[in-house]
């Protein structure tokens, strides 16, 4: 979705304004998360820079441009965190089954003590 997108689909009204409702509104249809509408209304007034009571066009671009910058550092983040998870799970998985000598998907006491100084 483009910022200009985003800015439509708050500004319902089409006045070139988001007020309090239409951006509580947007809020919702936007995100997967309940939001109150006192974090909601704390967001809103921090974006509305010159205290008109609405937020207008020049205020929302660039604070949605830089959550939207710090949404996709997180997001690539999130990717190597999941593929270091995903990578480990697997050695995890080798380690389990080289200690496990019965087959039983349990680690006793004996297989560790013998199987930890094999692993190096």
């Amino acid at each position: 979705k483009t910022i200009h997108g985003a800015w439509s689909g708050m500004d319902r009204d089409g006045n070139g304004r988001i007020s309090l409702i239409e951006f509580a509104k947007g809020i919702e249809a936007a995100s997967t998360k309940k939001y109150s509408i006192s974090k909601i209304s704390k967001l809103w007034r921090e974006m509305d820079l010159n205290e008109s009571h609405s937020i207008e066009y020049n205020e929302f671009v660039p604070l949605l441009r830089n959550f939207l910058k710090k949404k996709l550092k997180i997001d690539k983040i999130d990717k190597k965190i999941l593929n270091a998870l995903r990578k480990n799970c697997r050695n995890i998985e080798k380690f389990h089954r080289k200690l496990d000598k019965n087959r039983d998907n349990f680690i006793t006491i004996t297989e560790l003590t013998v199987g930890l100084p094999r692993c190096g």
